[in-house]
């Protein structure tokens, strides 16, 4: 029985350059809020699997719809702000009883000294309660 030996190709390569073989796809931002809304969409009915469903549907790999993910995360909405401007929003109307009770802020100051001026006259006021509870405590 003969070996068979495997002859290697010396030259060109069967194999097709990487380059040539993959090039980059550029995407235009609408294209990309289409994808991305499409996941948003799939992932509101099924509560998962939008990523990997666009992957199929759109040919466009998973690392670069995670990427535009995040971008889109990280960056403020442009449709939100175009929205707000175009009609304003309705102030939500809220009972005294919802709002938590800080005072009247009309008579606090607002310059730094005279802040600092009302936080060491509240200190103060704390130490005589703290004296004065401390007196009434011991005196039971």
């Amino acid at each position: 029985m003969a070996k068979k030996t495997a002859k290697r190709k010396t030259g060109a390569s069967s194999v097709p350059a990487a380059s040539a073989s993959k090039r980059t796809k550029r995407y235009t931002d609408e294209q990309k809020e289409e994808i991305l809304e499409f996941v948003r969409a799939y992932d509101k009915v099924h509560k998962r699997g939008g990523q990997a469903a666009a992957v199929k549907k759109f040919g466009v790999t998973a690392l670069t719809i995670s990427k535009w993910r995040k971008e889109a995360r990280k960056s403020p909405k442009k449709k939100a702000v175009e929205v707000r401007i175009g009609k304003p929003r309705k102030p939500a109307e809220t009972s005294q009883t919802d709002k938590p009770d800080r005072g009247d802020t009309a008579d606090r100051p607002t310059n730094p000294e005279a802040t600092l001026k009302r936080m060491l006259a509240i200190r103060r006021e704390i130490d005589e309660l703290r004296t004065e509870y401390a007196s009434l405590k011991a005196a039971l």
